[in-house]
Formats: C-alpha cells, sequence, structure tokens
C-alpha cells in the first residue's frame, strides 16, 4: 500500500467573497508549487450548488503524511486559514476527507 495521502476538500465560500477566494488559492498554489515538493495535486474546482451558489472542491495529493503536516503548517497556509477567518468569507468550516484510491486510473501519458 502506498504512503500518499489524498484528500478531497470543499470550501463554501459567501458569495460576494467567490473570486477573491479563487484569487488567493491560485497565489497560494503558485506558493505550494515552489516550495512544497511533496505536494505530488493541489488543484481546485468550481461546483455549483442546487441553490445557484457556487463551491470550490480541492482535490490534494501528497507524498506521505509528514507532506501534508509540511502543507498544512506552513506559515501561508496559517495566513490563508485567518484571512478566511478575519474575513468571515465562508459560509461554513472547510470539509475536508481522506480519501483512498481503490480503482480506476490517475491520467493517461
Amino acid at each position: 500500500m502506498s504512503d500518499r495521502v489524498h484528500l478531497v476538500s470543499i470550501v463554501r465560500p459567501r458569495p460576494e467573497f467567490f473570486d477573491k477566494a479563487v484569487e488567493n488559492l491560485s497565489q497560494y498554489a503558485q506558493y505550494v508549487e515552489a516550495n512544497e515538493p511533496s505536494c505530488l495535486q493541489f488543484q481546485f474546482f468550481r461546483r455549483k450548488r442546487e441553490d445557484g451558489a457556487d463551491d470550490i472542491v480541492f482535490i490534494e495529493q501528497f507524498k506521505d503524511m509528514a507532506a501534508l503536516q509540511v502543507h498544512t503548517s506552513s506559515p501561508a497556509s496559517q495566513a490563508l486559514k485567518k484571512g478566511a477567518s478575519e474575513e468571515e468569507s465562508l459560509l461554513a468550516p472547510p470539509d475536508t476527507t481522506v480519501i483512498q484510491p481503490i480503482g480506476g486510473f490517475a491520467q493517461r501519458s
């Protein structure tokens, strides 16, 4: 069994903060890509809810649990969380789940 850690997170920003959240996350993604080589995947997607509002869905993959701990404890991660909290920009706390692959494939060459 692989040591890799896979996460899915759903973030529900207030509608008036959606664009700012995407902008902040885009900058954060650049930081992660440049500074966290053990973060193997960091993508986020728009999901339209039935009520018409937008969620942000993250798919993340880390080399191992230590890499996840580096990611979540980084100053950039802490600043992102603090900013969202201070702005009260989320409708609810993020819903994060560790998942394990059981079939299929991730990409084709």
